[in-house]
């Protein structure tokens, strides 16, 4: 690959300078210099990233690295080195702790949250049972008040007579 790649920018720069006549300048060159560079930096790192390499072989496979969705500390890795997986095998397992006391803490509060939710309607209810109290409170006042105005009536024709 290293070698095709090479022989494209020599091509490409026979035919810069033969072909098309271009003067070496300075800044020309180091273009040249500074492009063939990066398209062969770029092969090998992108080539280092899907296949690593080192003085003695290079695999030519796919290396998949395992990264897990969540963070925590990998308590068990399942899978084995050079050993096929299928979709849906387990790969490794995170240890519980942590997310496991998070659920118990928002477990308690939901409880909590919950007793809260039952004294205020607990509290509600004893409201509304003064409320009925205090209005018939208020009907007995009124009618007392209304005796009352009666029986003042009363004396009033009383002592007019």
């Amino acid at each position: 690959m290293i070698a095709f790649l090479l022989i494209i920018y020599t091509a490409a720069v026979l035919l810069l300078f033969k072909v098309m006549h271009l003067k070496p300048r300075p800044y020309l060159i180091a273009g040249i210099i500074v492009a063939g560079i990066l398209m062969l930096g770029g092969v090998v790192v992108g080539w280092m990233q899907s296949a690593p390499m080192t003085e003695n072989l290079v695999t030519s496979q796919y290396v998949v690295q395992l990264v897990p969705y969540v963070k925590g500390q990998v308590k068990t890795v399942h899978a084995q080195a050079n050993t096929p997986m299928k979709q849906g095998d387990l790969l490794l397992e995170i240890d519980p702790a942590p997310y496991q006391y998070a659920v118990d803490q928002l477990e308690a509060q939901l409880k909590k949250s919950k007793a809260s939710v039952e004294e205020a309607q607990a509290g509600a209810q004893a409201a509304d049972a003064n409320v009925m109290k205090a209005k018939a409170g208020v009907v007995q006042a009124q009618d007392a008040l209304n005796e009352a105005k009666a029986a003042a009536a009363n004396v009033q024709a009383a002592l007019a007579k």
